[in-house]
This record gives structure tokens, sequence and C-alpha cells, in this order.
């Protein structure tokens, strides 16, 4: 029995299994099983009957058909996909509509739309978001009646961020027998910018420089306005409306009160989008080569970039060459989530851009998302900025440079559920 076990294990781990399971997959193909079922009536025909060349004269009728009829069906539709939604986030719907015209006098069966909206994610494979990469087939469609236009709309549930479709869709047919796919592109009107998901980090880092504004205050200097932040003993110039009658009667000298100030923080954020600093993943045709580490560091960047604005910063964003100023108000801030949503698809700047390679000017809190990688190579960043280092698994930064890094992140789960306790921690909010 021991015999017999080591030699299935010689037999798998051999050369000979991976190409066995190459055979099996062409022989699910229904082209393959019409060759062999063609070789195998012709060699009938040939030595025991010749009646069997009129299964033989079937079979190449089959494959006529077969290859023939999917791009008779398709090459006379017109397609047109339309989002209704320009703007969405990950994990709700988006309502999608695929207008089809069909020219031809007979109908089209089998149609399907694949490419731009599978379910596969670079944030999924490899484990970091709790599974194995899920690649869909396609939307399958309904039957398009000859000389009609129809209109199908469904809703599509986006599991990452990004600029949606994320390449060019067609439409494909297979209809009768599958043996040959035709296709047909796809025109798009516009495309759907899915920001990340939501997320909630509280507490604003403490800046260096702040700006007086009328609609927000801050702790991080004494003022007249807002919450009370103490007392302390009365200096010559302070307004007797600041003076604390209680605390001064009862230490029989003037005492005044501190506030908060009317000032906005500025914040500067840098998120590295060099090639040099993320590895491509999955370059294939439904991996639309976009890189993990990429899309974790434009999903940690929205949530900065989001929580910030809820609490009232002046936020600038540089992503490349692309420098998108404070201001604006919500106009502003939509164009910043378009601007990192955007970043998922390709990289902006092939190699880091002069702002993040100068460091941080004087006068702003500087912030810097990037990877281990781009750490490992410049550790000067660290002295530059303060640096939130997004990886795909823990323990790629060595001891030393981890220490001088301000947040660190590993994979999906690190920027889900420890992303906002360590802001927490280091904007000293309890």
């Amino acid at each position: 029995m021991a015999s017999v076990l080591r030699w299935l294990d010689r037999v798998l781990n051999s050369d000979f299994c991976p190409q066995l399971n190459r055979f099996v997959y062409w022989m699910k193909e229904p082209f393959w099983c019409l060759v062999i079922a063609l070789m195998l009536s012709l060699a009938v025909g040939l030595w025991v009957n010749p009646a069997a060349f009129l299964v033989s004269g079937l079979l190449v009728l089959t494959g006529l058909v077969g290859a023939g009829w999917p791009r008779l069906s398709i090459g006379g539709l017109d397609c047109e996909l339309i989002f209704d939604q320009l703007r969405g986030r990950a994990g709700e719907p988006l309502l999608v509509r695929l207008r089809i015209v069909n020219r031809r006098p007979w109908p089209a069966w089998g149609l399907s739309l694949i490419r731009g909206f599978q379910g596969e994610s670079c944030l999924s494979s490899g484990g970091l978001a709790g599974g194995d990469s899920v690649i869909s087939p396609g939307v399958s469609l309904g039957r398009i009646p000859g000389w009609s236009q129809v209109e199908f709309s469904w809703r599509f549930v986006p599991r990452v961020h990004g600029a949606y479709p994320l390449e060019a869709p067609e439409l494909e047919t297979g209809f009768p027998f599958g043996m040959f796919a035709a296709r047909q592109s796809v025109r798009r009107h516009g495309v759907a910018v899915v920001w990340p998901s939501a997320g909630h980090l509280p507490g604003v880092p403490g800046a260096v420089s702040v700006h007086v504004h009328d609609d927000s205050v801050t702790s991080l200097r004494p003022g007249d306005a807002g919450d009370l932040l103490g007392t302390r003993p009365f200096r010559r110039g302070d307004s007797l409306r600041r003076v604390h009658w209680i605390q001064t009667a009862r230490q029989q000298q003037l005492i005044a009160t501190e506030r908060q100030t009317q000032t906005r923080s500025r914040v500067v954020l840098h998120l590295d989008t060099a090639v040099a600093s993320h590895a491509v993943a999955g370059g294939g045709r439904n991996g639309v080569g976009r890189s993990a580490t990429l899309l974790l560091s434009t999903l940690v960047a929205g949530r900065i970039c989001e929580s910030l604005h809820r609490q009232g910063c002046d936020l600038e964003l540089r992503a490349g060459r692309l420098v998108l100023p404070a201001g604006g108000g919500v106009v502003g801030f939509c164009r910043q989530m378009d601007a990192i949503s955007g970043a998922t698809v390709e990289c902006i700047g092939g190699e880091l851009s002069e702002g993040i390679v100068g460091g941080a000017r004087a006068g702003e809190l500087a912030l810097l998302v990037t990877t281990a990688r781009a750490i490992m190579a410049q550790p000067q960043l660290l002295r530059k900025f303060r640096v939130i280092c997004v990886s795909v698994e823990e323990g790629e930064l060595s001891a030393d440079v981890a220490a001088g890094v301000w947040i660190s992140v590993a994979g999906w789960r690190g920027v889900e559920f420890e992303l906002s306790e360590r802001w927490r921690e280091v904007c000293h909010e309890r």
C-alpha cells in the first residue's frame, strides 16, 4: 500500500500530470470534440463502411454553422452602454443600461456582455480580501428580435473603487454550438467613478501651521471662540469678559479663561503613484494590469481625504503630476476623490513627483501614502514626511525602517480594521 501511495505521489508531482490536465481542459471544448468525432467518422468511412461519410458531412456542416452563425448574428448589432450615475461607492449598486439595435431580420441569441464588469479584484487575489479571486463570466442577455431595439438594465455592485468599466466592454455570442465566439465592441457614454468604501478616521494630526477661518475651530491654539480649554493667570491686554470670576475669588488673583481659536488646519496629502513603487499584479486580460499596493494606497488616501474634509481641514492632494489645491467646498472635494479613484486604473506618474522628492514645504503638514518598496529604496522620505506605509503582507520593512514610519498597515484587513485605531493613536484621540 505504501508503494502505491508513493507511486501516485510521483505521478501527481511529475510533468505528466499538468499535461494531462491541459488535455482534459482541451477535451471540454466543443471544437476538439467535433474534430475527434470527424476523424473517427472519416476512419470508419475509409476502412469499415462508406456510409459513415454521411456523418462526416453532417459534422463538417455543424462546424461551418457553428463558426459562421455567431459572426453573422452579431455583425448586425449596434451596442451602447450608459451609466445613470456618474459617481458611486464601492459596495453600493450602480444602475447600468445597455441598448442594443439589431439591423438584421433574424434574431440574435446567446449574447453576453464581457470585460469591464468582472468580479475579479487585486484586493481579493492573494488573500488580501479574505478569499480567492472570483472572475465573473459576464452578464447574460436575452433574445434580440430582428429589426428591433432592446434595452437591458441591471444593478452592478463594484467590489473595489476605480473608473468603470475597467476596460473596453464587448458583446459576445457563441450560439448555437459554443465552438466559436464572435465579439462586438460596445460604445460607452462616459464612465462611472466609484469612490473607496466609506470609513471614518477620528481626529486631526497636530498641524505645524493653522490659518484663520470663520466656520471652524481648533484646540491646537488658544483663542476667543469655541469650547473652554482651561484657565491661566490674567495678562495685561486681556478682555475683562475672559475673567473667570469664581477662580479669581478662590485664588485671590485675576484668572482668565482659554478657549479655542477660529482656525483651520492645512494638510498636504501626497499619494505615491510611481510605477517603481507598485508591483503590477494580474497584468492579463482579467487583471487589467492593476496593482494591489496601488489599490490599497488609494483606499487609504480616500479614507484620509474624506475624514479630514468632514473635520474641516484644508486638504491639498498631490498624486504624481496632478495637484488639486484645497478649497472649492464640495466641488473641490469631489475632484480630489475622483482623482484618487481614477488613480487605480493606471499609475499617474512614472517617477516620484518633484513635490514628493523635495519634501514638505514650510508651514504645512505633509502626509505621504506610499509602499514598503518605496521606503526601502528611499529611506530619506521618513525624515521629510509623516509616512503612511501600505504593504501587502506583514514584515516587508526592516525593524529600523519600520520604527520611523508614522502608520503602517498591511493588506485589506489592515486598512479595514487597524487603520482607524492607529490613526486615533497618532492623533491622540480617545
